[in-house]
This record gives structure tokens, sequence and C-alpha cells, in this order.
């Protein structure tokens, strides 16, 4: 007998193979129409697998690995594979990661009270100095020795249940994680879900994004970062329905990103640590009988998935 999910990895596993070795036309996934033309070694299915494998040794070393799955025996250099891996666009990955991102919004996963959970968060990112890099990220640091340093801004879309990245983007350090999170949401598929996000997201106009594309959320709010938090700090109720009512700044940011500045109704849960700080909740599940406050702090609690998955 066959578990169910063996049976969806299994089916997972023919329709990557599937659309590496005999998917779309490769000449929609190549710099140059000369490429991989000929009858070599380092093929178009070799080359993207030996990507995809995420290897920490040398390039010749994961290579011996690989080849013998498309039953070739040769060996190959690591020169030859750095020039291969330039002939393939970007765009091959990006649609095999559309083909993974349906597959798992196809299949059962994990819900919680008939909510898909999914933590959104930013990190910068260091990345190897060469010209290209240089060229598009810039600089941004340079060490005693002369060493430069190259970063990028990074978010990333996490199913918390299923440790699934569903979106993710890599930028210049110029464009914001909320900048990041519009784009993604743009691409997100339509399921009934809820966003955990951290304090960097915890502003009107990010709330207002997500309503816009009929997302429900739970983010933590400072008490301090805005008019709103200033006001909800000095709430006696620790669980209480209110209006978050834009301030100047915030209409203007809205106004900014075609987004309308109504007022939302949220609800505020007041959490209290073991030190005394005091964390706000603030979320769109305004039925106070159907999820308690016990339920909002649990939910925020599974936020902490997306931190292990940026370490992973």
């Amino acid at each position: 007998m066959i578990f169910k999910p063996l049976r969806s990895i299994e089916k997972l596993l023919k329709k990557v193979y599937n659309f590496i070795v005999s998917g779309p036309s490769k000449e929609a996934y190549i710099t140059d129409s000369s490429s991989f033309s000929r009858n070599r070694v380092l093929t178009f299915p070799v080359v993207v697998s030996t990507i995809l494998n995420l290897f920490k040794e040398s390039v010749e070393y994961n290579l011996s690995l690989v080849l013998p799955f498309f039953n070739t025996a040769s060996s190959v250099t690591g020169a030859a594979f750095s020039l291969a891996r330039f002939k393939i666009h970007i765009s091959f990955f990006k649609d095999l990661n559309k083909l993974l991102v349906d597959f798992h919004h196809g299949t059962h996963t994990k819900l919680w009270k008939g909510f898909q959970l999914l933590a959104a968060d930013g990190s910068t990112v260091s990345l190897p100095a060469s010209k290209q890099m240089k060229d598009y990220f810039g600089v941004h640091s340079c060490n005693n020795h002369g060493v430069k340093n190259c970063l990028a801004q990074a978010l990333m879309i996490f199913d918390v249940f299923t440790d699934f990245v569903i979106a993710g983007r890599l930028s210049k350090m110029e464009n914001s994680e909320r900048t990041l999170l519009d784009e993604c949401l743009e691409t997100l598929p339509q399921s009934k879900s809820i966003l955990l996000l951290d304090r960097g997201f915890g502003d009107f106009s990010t709330l207002k994004r997500l309503l816009k594309y009929k997302k429900d959320f739970c983010v933590r709010i400072s008490g301090s970062s805005s008019l709103f938090g200033q006001r909800a700090i000095e709430i006696v109720e620790t669980d209480v329905i209110t209006d978050w009512r834009p301030s100047k700044k915030e209409k203007a940011t809205c106004c900014k990103h075609n987004l309308d500045y109504e007022p939302i109704k949220v609800r505020v849960t007041r959490v209290t640590l073991a030190n005394g700080e005091v964390e706000l909740l603030v979320s769109s599940l305004c039925n106070l009988k159907l999820y308690s406050s016990k339920d909002i702090t649990t939910l925020y609690e599974l936020r902490w998935g997306i931190e292990e998955g940026y370490k992973n």
C-alpha cells in the first residue's frame, strides 16, 4: 500500500523530471539559439539538474553525482560547467518554481481553522562580489583588506505547516520589504489564507494591500511606531475591535500606491511578555466568538517557522 503523501511526492518528481527533460522547448530558456545544440556531455537537463542540486562541494564532484542519472560516465571540468550555466535563462527557474507552487496549491495541506498559514519576512543577503553583482546590486561596504561586499534585499513567503516557500523576491537594497511583499501578493494563488507578519510590516498601507488581495492577516505592531499604535497601547481591554484611522502621512502613502484610505476594522490583541514588555497583535479575525484571544497569540507564534526557513 502506498500512502497518499508518497503518491504525491512521486507525482511531483515525475512532473519535475518531465519538465526538465522533455518539457517546453529548451529554446525558450536559453540565451542563444545555438546553445546545447550539439551532442555534448553538458546537456540542458544535466546543467539545470546540477544547479538545482545546491551543492557545496566542488563542481566536478557534484557533476560526478548527477551524470550517472543521465547514463553518462564522462568527466567534465568546472570551467566548462560555469560557461554552460550562463546559457540558461532565469525564466526556466521561475517557470519551474511556478510548477512547484501550483502543485503545492493543488495538494491537500494542513490548515488552521480552515486557513492556510503563510508567514512573510525580509532579510539581507550577502552576494559574491563579482563584476556582474557589483554592476547590478552595487557595492555596500569594503573592509580593510579592500574586499568589497554586495548586498541584496530578500523576501520570502513561507507555508508554516509544510515548510514550502510559496513566493520570494531578491532585489536591490533600494527596494523595501513592503515593496517586495506587494510584488509577491500579485502572484499568490487564490486561497483562504492568513499572512503572519512582523513589526516591519505593521503599517496602514500594508494592511490595505493585504485586503486588496483578499488576504487575512495577523501583524505585530509597536506601541510607538504609529499614531494608531500609540492609541492602541492605551486601550485598557486586552482584546478589542476598533477602527484603524489613518494619519495624514498614512493617507499620503496610500495615495502614492493607488490605495484607498478608508478606516480598517481590526482586532487588537494585547500580549504581555515574561519581561513585562507589551506586544500588540493586529488582525482581521474580528469574530471574537469564533477566534479567542488565545487563538490569536497561538496563531502569531506559528510565524516562527519562517525564521527557521531562512536558516535552512
